[in-house]
């Protein structure tokens, strides 16, 4: 039989064991507590509950002996009901009751209470539930801080049109915004995509410049990423996107592990820059044919009055009445070459669109044979013999100043350019390359060009390359000008002391 002592000495242990246990759950941030709900008289007692609660609830042993009614008062109104049957689920299924609700404070304000509390059968009739309360109002608040800065961020991001992505680099997996989905036009099936939904959709021309621009950013040559590309979007249309991105965690080995950056749609943006460019080419492109136009009249005008002076001074050099008779009809070639130039300007003069859209169907013989009445004075002072073996039923669709002034500049180059130790002969032909395309060549055994030396300024503006006074050096340069504004090519071939063949291929010309 155990001794008085003995039992004396027990009774010590428990009574040092519960206090030092009570000592222990007082230096506990929560409180523990006991709950026990009668079904019969569907009523809650609090057998226990530690010293804790008071200063964080209010709540002590003898209040809530007092107030078992008042207790369900003291949750939130808009938490009580969920708080009430999430109980009642435990206490059907046996389950954990966990939740966090707000509670009234004795600050008068609701605070934010987290509950673990565990049920057992004590009978048939009564559920108890032994539990830990902390307060979380301080983490619940800042939570809600947090949400409230995240809902205002999402709101200007929304409002900004900026897409976020946040790139695990390690992993491979980037987060991307709704909005960054939206210029995909593809919808969220995942939180977490691969790297590859955005690159794979990167335009091919663009791709190579998209993986430069990023790894100019890894190897540190620049402060952050930053490029421009454009992006494939579901409806089959690509998208311009301004791309920024920085590294904001790195590995053990000072390399990028994880990025967050931004995507803007900056379509809209290249589309006006596009339109600009394009206004800013027409206006360029009518600048030159404003130019072309300003030469043509100074240059072909020049080229009949020069004619003129030259048959004046031969009726004038004549020796006879039949001499001078002989050269009367080439004054009124002269009058007539004179005339349908005037005629041709006015028509550019007076007409709203581009000198390069008032084409006509053209017989090129005619024009050629013109060039050369006009020139004739010249080919008769250089002894120059020409030679044209156009038939007169070839027909080419095209501006009439513009051919006028092709022909005027190409064939009395190679009457001027001549050279006076042999005969002069001058050769015309056109070849059909295609059944749209015309090759018409205008060959001389003249002085040539060293094409090594000047063919890179052949064509350039007041380029001369022989000692003629005459020279101005617009011609070629306007020639080019003009084929090229037509959609075709000026080639040429040339030696030196052996004469030049220069070449006008006219693309898609023929009817």
């Amino acid at each position: 039989m155990m001794s008085k002592k003995n039992t004396l000495n027990e009774s010590s242990q428990d009574a040092v064991s519960l206090d030092s246990l009570s000592k222990f759950l007082d230096q506990v941030e929560g409180f523990f507590f006991r709950i026990e709900f009668d079904k019969r008289s569907k009523k809650y007692t609090f057998p226990f509950i530690t010293q804790n609660a008071e200063p964080l609830y209010g709540l002590t042993q003898e209040f809530l002996q007092d107030n078992e009614d008042v207790i369900p008062e003291l949750i939130h109104v808009d938490d009580r009901k969920i708080v009430l049957d999430a109980i009642y689920l435990s206490m059907q299924t046996f389950e954990p009751w966990i939740q966090k609700f707000r509670f009234l404070l004795p600050s008068g304000i609701h605070g934010w209470v987290n509950i673990h509390a565990t049920p057992e059968n004590l009978s048939d009739d009564v559920v108890s539930w032994h539990g830990y309360a902390t307060d979380i109002t301080e983490m619940k608040n800042t939570q809600l801080e947090l949400l409230s800065v995240k809902e205002r961020f999402e709101f200007a991001l929304e409002g900004s049109e900026i897409g976020v992505w946040d790139w695990d680099i390690q992993n491979d997996e980037v987060y991307y915004s709704d909005k960054s989905l939206e210029f995909l036009e593809i919808p969220r099936d995942r939180l977490l995509l691969s790297d590859s939904t955005w690159t794979d959709k990167v335009h091919p021309d663009d791709k190579q410049m998209y993986f430069d621009d990023m790894n100019a950013y890894f190897e540190g040559r620049t402060k952050y990423y930053s490029g421009q590309h454009r992006i494939f979007s579901s409806s089959g249309t690509y998208k311009w996107i301004q791309d920024k991105g920085k590294a904001v965690e790195w590995d053990e080995n000072g390399k990028p592990s994880r990025m967050i950056g931004t995507h803007v749609d900056i379509t809209a943006m290249k589309e006006f820059e596009e339109d600009i460019l394009s206004k800013n080419k027409l206006i360029e492109s009518h600048n030159g044919r404003l130019k072309n136009f300003a030469l043509i009249v100074s240059h072909n005008l020049r080229t009949h009055a020069g004619n003129l002076k030259s048959i004046l001074q031969l009726i004038d050099d004549a020796e006879s009445p039949e001499e001078k008779k002989e050269l009367a009809p080439y004054l009124n070639d002269i009058s007539d070459g004179l005339s349908g130039t005037i005629n041709n300007l006015n028509d550019i003069a007076s007409s709203n669109r581009n000198l390069s859209d008032t084409p006509k169907l053209i017989l090129l013989r005619e024009y050629i044979d013109k060039t050369i009445n006009t020139l004739q004075a010249q080919i008769t002072e250089k002894d120059v013999v020409v030679i044209c073996d156009i038939p007169n039923d070839i027909q080419i669709t095209y501006n009439a100043a513009y051919l006028e002034s092709i022909l005027f500049n190409l064939i009395s180059n190679a009457v001027k350019y001549s050279d006076n130790n042999r005969q002069s002969i001058v050769k015309i032909n056109a070849e059909m390359i295609s059944i749209n395309d015309l090759l018409l060549s205008v060959e001389d055994n003249g002085l040539g060009l060293d094409l090594n030396a000047n063919g890179g300024k052949l064509f350039g503006l007041y380029k001369t390359f022989h000692r003629n006074e005459d020279a101005k050096g617009l011609g070629l340069f306007m020639t080019k000008n003009q084929i090229e504004d037509m959609g075709d090519e000026i080639s040429v071939s040339s030696v030196k002391g052996e004469g030049s063949i220069f070449s006008v291929l006219f693309k898609n010309k023929l009817p």
